[in-house]
Parts: C-alpha cells; structure tokens; sequence
C-alpha cells in the first residue's frame, strides 16, 4: 500500500512506472492497493496474463452493488476484464462518498486529473486509456465526460457504458414497478444522493448537447427494466454525430457483468475488445 501526497507527483509517476513495469516477485499478484491521498480513492490493479509491457489501460467504475456491499465483489470481474481485453485494469473504489455524489465526483475527477498525465507520462498513450461504467459506475463516468469537456480530459479515450441508468423515470416515479426488486435496490439509493447532485451529473439525459463526448460503446441487457436508457444515450450520440456503437445481450438483465455463463461472456468481451481495437 502506497500513500500519495497531491503535491509530490514525481512519486506517483515512480509508482506508476513500478506498476506498468512489475518486477518478477509481482507477476503472479493479480491486484492491490493503492492510495493516492488517505483524502482520495483508493485503487486496486489487476494485470493481464502477459506483464512484460503494458502498454493499455483500462480504468473501471464499479457500479451500486459494490459500493452499497463489499468492495471485494469487484475482485473476479476486474481479473476477468484484465485476462478478457489483455488490458491493465484499474478499479477505483468510491465507497468513502456514496452519500454524497458531488463530492464522490469530485474525488474521482481530482483523483484521474493526477492519474491519467502520469500514466502518460510512463509511456501510457492517450488514445491507450479508456474507461468502463457499470452501471452507477457509468453514470458517473458520464457525468466526468460533460464536467470535463471544455478541458478535453476525455478526448482521445473509448469510453464504455454497461447497463447504465440515465433518466430519472424510474427513480422518481414510484408508479412503474417493472422490476421490483431491482427498483426496490436502486431506488433508495438514488434518493438517497438526489440532494447532493445536480440533475444533470446524476441523469445525463437531461444535457441538451452531446458534442465533443468521447466515442462510445453502449451494452445492455434486453430483460434491463433500464435498457431504454442505454439505447436513448445512444440516440443522443448519434443525433450530435459522436462516433458510436450500441449492443444489446439477448436473454441478459441488470448486472449481466456478474453472470458466470460464458456463452455471454465471450460474447460481451468480443463486442468489447472489437470497439478498444477500432
């Protein structure tokens, strides 16, 4: 565990250049932490099967059911996610703010404004560092893209979005029960943050202007009760002329990053692996 001080950046650019260069005693370690600031994230890394040069980064966002429960169900997904794309992953952890969603943004913007120069200054390139939303997860990345548009932080980067939750329809109107269970889950914790955010951060459909947004990937699930949000943000894309694609999995609902059925996972990480290629 290494601690980061915002104002001794030549050390977070050493530890960067330890993690993209591992010594032999950590090839076999798949993640660990790392705090940049005990005030920022903490971030845990998980390397592909092939350590020798990493040249590709791929910086997840979890979504609500690892904030809300155990920052270590994200463990098998994100060494899945390494060994699928043959990319590095970072996961960030954000469990720290979940009450307060402007704050929670905050963190992670101040926290990527540190991290992304250093990983490019360790030989990371910029169009090699994309990002990847699930779910709460995906808002957030969204809500990062508008608040950094005029400073281009998102620019040059794939961005993927996986079964996100854009709108506040079925938040705020307790009449649409098409999932209850999944909406008795999420419900509470939106209202929860509603106070501490702006409409437009927490439901990015509400921006009027798409443009300048870096080109996306959107997947969902077709039994998602939330998969219209997904196909609208897509829309909205499209309608400004963002380069974008969309994919929807046959059979799969909320969460589908947790299903164990590997059919759907060759499927997904194709899906994925062909838009970080393009």
């Amino acid at each position: 565990m290494n601690n980061f001080s915002k104002d001794n950046t030549y050390k977070l650019y050493r530890d960067v250049k330890e993690i993209l260069h591992p010594v032999i005693s950590k090839r076999n370690i798949s993640d660990y932490e790392i705090i940049f600031n005990e005030d920022y994230l903490p971030v845990r890394i998980f390397y592909p099967q092939k350590v020798s040069f990493l040249d590709k980064v791929l910086i997840y966002l979890p979504g609500i059911s690892e904030i809300t429960d155990c920052y270590e169900k994200n463990i098998d997904i994100c060494k899945e996610m390494a060994l699928a794309t043959n990319y590095l992953v970072i996961a960030i952890n954000y469990f720290n703010y979940k009450e307060n969603f402007s704050l929670l943004l905050q963190q992670v913007n101040l926290f990527l404004n540190y991290l992304l120069p250093n990983l490019e200054k360790a030989g990371i390139l910029t169009k090699n560092i994309s990002f990847i939303g699930d779910s709460f997860g995906a808002t957030i990345l969204s809500a990062l893209i508008f608040k950094n548009k005029r400073r281009k932080t998102f620019s040059s980067k794939h961005v993927i979005f996986l079964y996100p939750l854009f709108n506040n329809t079925y938040i705020q109107n307790t009449t649409l029960n098409k999932d209850s269970l999944l909406l008795t889950k999420y419900r509470p914790f939106y209202q929860n943050i509603l106070n501490t955010a702006q409409p437009k951060e927490l439901f990015p459909l509400q921006n009027t202007s798409f443009k300048r947004h870096p080109a996306s990937l959107i997947i969902t699930g077709n039994l998602d009760p939330f998969k219209d949000d997904g196909l609208n943000y897509y829309k909205r894309l499209q309608q400004d002329q963002i380069t974008s694609s969309y994919y929807n999995l046959n059979f799969e609902g909320h969460g589908f990053l947790k299903d164990t059925d590997q059919d759907m996972k060759k499927e997904l990480y194709d899906t994925i692996n062909q838009f970080l290629n393009s």
